[in-house]
């Protein structure tokens, strides 16, 4: 496609509705651009897919938002502190990042392979990116220890942090379900923190 894209700037600019026709073919090289520049900003292409862009003069007048590493390192700091949800944030240097969205779209660039191998690594060495259900269970067995800590909870029971919504109580009632498929980890970290299996109808809180 790079290739049609250069064939595409021969004649002019290429803009968001800049369509060629190659071979009877008609490609919409204007919105691939468009994608070409958005991965670049995000950091998620390869270092030879970036040469080549920048070899043929799509990258120059595109400025990245952050730099991949700078996100990365202010995730990894963030996450040395406890589990990031989606609303997560980090100061660092006096910016702030969202770190909790951009472990969002580094997963779905995982998921949709253009994640590069590198960078799943890096990722890997903090906390695996695939580990989405391991996070999400932490983050909200945290937030059913601030419901606890402030009375009881029930199934109704629901707390909101960092801007987003935690349903603790009925996460409560799945882990007594659940109960015999925990994990070991698991069940101590809910003992440890008081956790009654039992409820006041049987396995459920109402």
């Amino acid at each position: 496609m790079l290739a049609v894209w250069q064939l595409a700037a021969a004649e002019g600019d290429v803009v968001g509705k800049t369509q060629i026709t190659v071979e009877g073919e008609e490609c919409n090289i204007g919105i691939w651009q468009q994608n070409q520049r958005a991965y670049w900003r995000d950091g998620t292409l390869s270092a030879d897919r970036v040469a080549k862009l920048e070899k043929a003069g799509m990258l120059k007048s595109v400025q990245p938002k952050q730099p991949w590493d700078v996100n990365y390192e202010a995730w990894r700091l963030a996450s040395a502190e406890g589990p990031i949800a989606q609303a997560s944030t980090y100061t660092m240097g006096g910016e702030t990042f969202k770190v909790g969205f951009w472990i969002k779209k580094q997963r779905a660039y995982h998921a949709a392979g253009t994640l590069s191998a590198e960078r799943i690594t890096k990722l890997a060495a903090i906390k695996h990116i695939g580990n989405k259900r391991d996070e999400t269970w932490s983050a909200t067995f945290n937030a059913w220890r601030t419901a606890h800590a402030q009375g009881k909870v029930t199934a109704r029971t629901s707390v909101i942090i960092d801007g987003e919504k935690y349903n603790v109580g009925n996460w409560q009632n799945q882990q007594r379900a659940k109960r015999a498929n925990l994990s070991t980890e698991r069940i101590n970290a809910l003992n440890a923190a008081l956790f009654s299996w039992e409820g006041k109808y049987g396995m459920r809180d109402e």
